[in-house]
């Protein structure tokens, strides 16, 4: 494993840094904030890495502090064997959430088998009920009442997973996120329990003990746009809309999953469909694919004005989490 590189900066773009080392060239992913604080093109360059393998390519990543690193090995998508060690140092939730034609149900796949010490949570029952639209988020003080439920705190670190295809952990995550939890402190499994389940780690069926708690929401609005914003950016163009659903659906080539929904998509919107984000194992694609993928819309890929949209507010967030 590379711990650390030392070499000559070639090139520099967009935090992929071209490091000269022995007459070899190394490709280095380095945190965009702190890719602009260091020596120009030409310089001696010494930086911190970190070298993760995936199934489908590798990565080097650096960084100029240990501090940086220690806070990218605590990434938002976790892995499994460290939540393996730490079962009983954080929240684990169990947001599984299924397509209705599919005619599995969530809760009842929790109640079978469940990562130890994991909690349920049940999206359409903790979405807004005053309404004909799936999964709206519900009032501030509700989400407070609910997260209360679960036993998790306001300073807990939380783990969340599923067994689905349309990964429902992201939504989840969202909402902790939407409703103030410190977003360093949420994270996705990846791969979820599939991936746990064929690496052989430990499923239960026994019933997770819960302590009641006191939490407390703090609604962050700007996170979410309204139908009227959305009406205005279709001729202002403030902000680009990704839409997550299929290349079919997006087109309006097949009809919508849901009973009397129109086919088609937002106006001047793009399309990406959740899926390509994602590996056979239903794991991330790395991070340089993921960038590519993103490119096929973005001129800039750190771009801030972007809103996700998807059928029913579920695999948006898939892409807002790649």
């Amino acid at each position: 494993m590379i711990g650390s590189i030392r070499g000559t900066l070639l090139s520099k773009e967009s935090g992929n840094f071209l490091i000269e080392v022995g007459g070899l060239g190394y490709e280095v992913q380095v945190p965009t904030k702190n890719s602009y604080n260091h020596p120009k093109k030409g310089c001696e360059l010494y930086l911190l890495t970190h070298f993760t393998v995936r199934e489908d390519g590798q990565s080097l990543f650096g960084f100029f502090e240990d501090a940086e690193r220690d806070l990218f090995r605590k990434l938002i998508v976790y892995h499994l064997n460290w939540l393996k060690k730490n079962l009983d140092k954080v929240k684990i939730i169990d947001c599984s959430w299924h397509m209705p034609q599919t005619k599995r149900n969530g809760l009842e796949e929790y109640k079978n088998q469940h990562i130890p010490n994991s909690i349920f949570f049940d999206l359409d029952a903790n979405s807004k009920k005053e309404i004909n639209l799936p999964h709206m988020l519900v009032e501030e003080g509700d989400w407070g009442v609910i997260v209360s439920k679960m036993g998790i705190k306001n300073e807990d670190e939380i783990v969340i997973y599923d067994n689905s295809d349309v990964i429902s952990s992201c939504r989840c995550w969202f909402n902790f996120i939407y409703f103030g939890h410190n977003p360093k402190l949420v994270h996705v499994l990846n791969g979820g329990l599939k991936k746990w389940i064929k690496e052989n780690k430990e499923i239960t069926n026994d019933v997770t003990n819960i302590e009641l708690s006191d939490y407390k929401s703090f609604e962050k609005k700007e996170l979410v746009k309204n139908k009227e914003q959305v009406d205005l950016n279709i001729e202002e163009q403030y902000f680009k809309v990704i839409d997550a659903r299929s290349k079919e659906r997006f087109d309006g080539k097949v009809p919508e999953p849901r009973k009397g929904l129109r086919s088609g998509s937002i106006k001047n919107s793009f399309c990406i469909p959740f899926n390509l984000c994602l590996c056979e194992d239903k794991t991330f694609k790395s991070k340089k694919d993921l960038k590519l993928i993103f490119e096929t819309c973005l001129k800039n890929i750190n771009e801030k004005d972007i809103v996700f949209s998807c059928g029913s507010g579920v695999t948006a967030w898939v892409l807002a989490l790649a």
